[in-house]
């Protein structure tokens, strides 16, 4: 993620959707008290947070020393100039990355990352 806060034009400002299904007790106050999204099938807490500390992991550390539980992978990240979007499921199989084809490219040559291009009107995997 840190390759595509390089070329984000505004602030670092972010959002997360973190599936509200992992319980009560895995959350801190505050973000029980946000705003929650609905899509079918699911519900997500929405968390506007400081890009940077997040890929940095403060944010995890903070959440970890608040609730004592390790913090959920975020369904949905994405920086409040919306010029890219993360986004995988909690039964995760495959993650997608949306953005310009200029933010995609130096990640098809990151040697960490598996990553297949798909076109915008192609299926994605799923389970069979």
């Amino acid at each position: 993620m840190g390759t595509l806060l390089q070329p984000t034009s505004s602030s670092t400002e972010g959002y997360l959707l973190i599936w509200d299904g992992w319980g009560g007790d895995s959350f801190p106050d505050r973000v029980l008290r946000t705003s929650h999204v609905v899509v079918p099938n699911r519900e997500y807490y929405l968390c506007r947070v400081s890009l940077q500390d997040f890929v940095s992991g403060a944010i995890e550390d903070s959440w970890q020393t608040e609730t004592g539980h390790t913090m959920p992978h975020p369904a949905f990240i994405w920086p409040s100039d919306q010029s890219w979007c993360i986004t995988s499921d909690v039964d995760p199989h495959w993650a997608g990355i949306g953005a310009e084809k200029a933010l995609i490219d130096p990640l098809l040559t990151e040697p960490r990352l598996d990553i297949v291009r798909v076109e915008p009107n192609q299926k994605v995997p799923f389970y069979h």
